[in-house]
């Protein structure tokens, strides 16, 4: 899914135009795999809404990747590649 896509996901849900930054309070962060070179780790973000008189919330998390290289002089190099996935039926057991 695209950014645009999971902020229009988000609008539809929200009953609002579509944001430029989707809201959120994070409350996890899960490492998903690390070695000496990468590290790629799940943030995740609830967005909860009680307009209706009930709790509802949009579950989302950023997928993060990133990289670090050392140069032969000791230095650290990292960048980040970031993608937002957003799933819509979300069950609880």
């Amino acid at each position: 899914m695209s950014d645009f896509e999971v902020l229009q996901t988000y609008a539809s849900w929200a009953g609002t135009a579509v944001p430029d930054k989707l809201p959120g309070i994070p409350f996890a962060n899960l490492d998903v795999f690390e070695n000496e070179s990468i590290l790629r780790n799940r943030l995740f973000y609830l967005v909860p809404d009680t307009s209706s008189g009930e709790l509802r919330c949009f579950f989302y998390f950023e997928d993060r990747t990133t990289c670090l290289l050392r140069s032969p002089m000791g230095i650290c190099l990292s960048w980040s590649l970031l993608s937002i996935f957003f799933r819509r039926n979300l069950a609880f057991t």
